[in-house]
């Protein structure tokens, strides 16, 4: 339902969103539906935001946004939530560096730069961590340990 919702406001705003989710995520996850919800709601949300915002600077339009969930390689309880645009990438891998550029766009884009603090946030509460990779794209993720029934 989350994803239907997503896929609409992208679409409202010139951008496409693709989804995969991995068929090895068990069915049976015990766990908090709306967190996982949450997380995957405002990483795809703040790559739609940036996603703008790039358009904004380059005076361009559209865009494509990638959200995946996957079960870790070798891990029997672990899987990761990430979302992969086509904004500008980053040329620090240091997360306070890149809140710090959005923010310098804050009047053209607001709240860029506060998804991230958030979702940087609630990672840390349960235990896990906000990270990300730039090359020719930006990879916002997080890995989420589960149980199952």
């Amino acid at each position: 339902e989350i994803i239907e919702k997503l896929t609409l406001r992208a679409q409202d705003q010139g951008l496409e969103l693709f989804y995969n989710i991995d068929a090895d995520i068990p069915n049976n996850i015990i766990g908090d539906k709306a967190r996982i919800n949450q997380f995957i709601s405002l990483l795809t949300e703040n790559s739609l935001l940036i996603t703008n915002l790039t358009n904004r600077i380059n005076e361009s339009s559209g865009g494509k946004i990638n959200l995946e969930l996957k079960q870790l390689p070798d891990s029997k309880n672990l899987f990761r939530i990430s979302v992969v645009d086509n904004s500008i990438p980053f040329k620090s891998s240091n997360l306070r560096e890149v809140h710090q550029y959005y923010s310098y766009y804050n009047d053209m884009v607001p709240y860029a730069g506060l998804k991230l603090k958030i979702i940087a946030g609630l990672a840390e509460i349960i235990g896990s961590k906000l990270e990300f990779e730039s090359t020719d794209r930006n990879s916002f993720y997080i890995d989420l340990k589960y149980e199952c029934l």
